[in-house]
């Protein structure tokens, strides 16, 4: 029981925080020379300052004369080493110089930070990220108990989550981080989504293709912007060792938090692991992600961007209704036969009308490729098919349909007669509540449409456009 009140150290790094390090830096096969510089994270984004040139200077040509062009590079890796004797890599590096003139300082700029290792290989193998309300989402258990009138504390790390997407293993692992002045123990249970792949991928493959998919999964039931807290990489290793697992920085969006808890009536929250076993969920999330990706890079659009106006809103929203709606639904009006059918009636009336044989070939033309359902109707099936939360919508507001198609031709086309923003915005969030509960009700969670029903936000949406 001993290790029941022990607390683990830790310099996790919480809400990516804004830091500077001073220590010195080099290129690979430089270490011999060092040179002195600065490496800040800021809301502006990365950078190394570094004092002297971190590139060799070029000789003078034939004539002379020194080259004065500066030079755009994007070196691979920077290598560091801290005052605290930290090791950094630096990937992607960005910036100018001037190849023939020595300097006493310049700017560059990483894609990524990498604290805690000298990385051999560009390729990484597990990823650690730390999302806002991840702990109340994933139903993690509290690792901290009361009882027998003292709190007892477990510093195992747990697992409150384990599934697999072909080679990938994803967990959920919760665990005790803090520290000690001696005589004051302080410390915090955090929770990370781990993603491991043995094959490996490039930090940018990682990212998108393993972070951004439950990111994803985690605003669609949540309803709302999720900052990225922490960030963790392993990198490869030569043979059978195994990476250090790294600090991550990366010029990421971090929203501001918001407060209240997910679980208040007034939160747009739909799923958590409380409703349906997040394993199962996870599961069916990877394997339907390639299909469903193109309706959510427009649907999330809203929630990712630090600021978005209301016509690029409701034009994200409208498209990933038109989106969800070529995956699950026939896209044309008819069945081809009764198409050319109906195309062949056209053109024989337009034939009695004797008009010139080029107007009647671009008609057949125009009528042959327009197979396809009206907007509105595409908007219309996509909530007839809520069931009950479509029935109540279409009791609500019978023409919301036209309605959201007649605003995104306005905010497309303009015109005279475009809706104004406030209407605008209160049709989107209705489309929004729609788009939410139909694909987490697609990937397996029962009772979707029921719970958007008792959404105050959902209500209040529908009062407004009644109103």
């Amino acid at each position: 029981m001993e290790d029941e009140y022990k607390v683990l150290a830790s310099h996790h790094n919480e809400a990516m925080k804004d830091f500077e390090l001073e220590g010195t830096w080099w290129l690979p096969g430089k270490e011999g020379e060092p040179l002195p510089g600065t490496l800040s994270f800021t809301q502006d984004g990365s950078q190394l300052k570094v004092y002297g040139p971190l590139h060799p200077l070029e000789e003078a040509t034939s004539n002379g004369l020194q080259p004065m062009t500066t030079r755009t590079v994007t070196e691979r890796v920077v290598y560091g080493t801290t005052r605290q004797d930290q090791r950094v890599t630096l990937f992607e590096v960005h910036g100018h110089y001037l190849p023939g003139m020595p300097s006493s300082e310049e700017t560059y700029r990483p894609g990524l930070i990498l604290v805690g290792d000298h990385a051999a290989s560009e390729t990484f193998t597990e990823v650690q990220v730390e999302i806002e309300h991840l702990h109340d989402w994933a139903a993690v258990p509290d690792l901290v108990k009361f009882r027998d009138r003292q709190f007892c504390f477990n510093v195992t790390q747990k697992e409150a989550l384990s599934a697999q997407s072909g080679d990938d293993v994803i967990k959920v692992l919760t665990s005790l981080l803090g520290n000690s002045n001696g005589i004051t123990v302080n410390f915090k249970q955090h929770s990370m989504i781990s993603v491991a792949t043995p094959s490996g991928g490039e930090w940018r493959e990682i990212f998108e293709e393993k972070v951004r998919p439950l990111h994803d999964l985690m605003i669609l039931s949540l309803g709302r912007p999720l900052a990225m807290d922490a960030l963790y990489l392993r990198p490869d290793a030569p043979g059978e060792e195994k990476g250090v697992l790294c600090d991550a920085y990366l010029d990421v969006l971090r929203p501001v938090s918001r407060p209240g808890s997910i679980f208040s009536y007034s939160a747009p929250t739909l799923y958590t692991a409380a409703d349906h076993d997040l394993g199962e969920v996870v599961s069916n999330w990877y394997s339907s992600y390639a299909s469903i990706r193109p309706i959510l890079t427009l649907l999330l659009n809203p929630y990712y961007a630090p600021f978005i106006y209301g016509e690029h809103r409701f034009a994200s929203i409208f498209q990933a209704v038109e989106a969800l709606h070529k995956e699950f639904f026939e896209g044309r009006d008819m069945e081809k036969a009764q198409h050319s059918a109906r195309v062949e009636g056209v053109i024989g009336r337009l034939s009695e009308e004797e008009l010139p044989a080029e107007t009647i070939d671009w008609a057949k033309r125009v009528l042959t490729g327009r197979n396809d359902k009206p907007l509105w109707r595409q908007a219309q099936e996509v909530v007839e098919s809520t069931g009950p939360l479509g029935e109540h919508i279409l009791e609500a507001v019978p023409k919301i349909s036209r309605m959201a198609a007649s605003a995104r031709t306005g905010v497309s086309h303009g015109g005279a007669n475009s809706m104004n923003s406030s209407d605008r915005y209160w049709l989107g969030e209705v489309l929004l509540w729609v788009l939410r509960a139909k694909i987490l009700t697609e990937i397996g969670i029962p009772g979707m449409y029921e719970k958007t029903l008792t959404r105050d936000r959902y209500l209040h949406a529908i009062d407004q456009i009644r109103s």
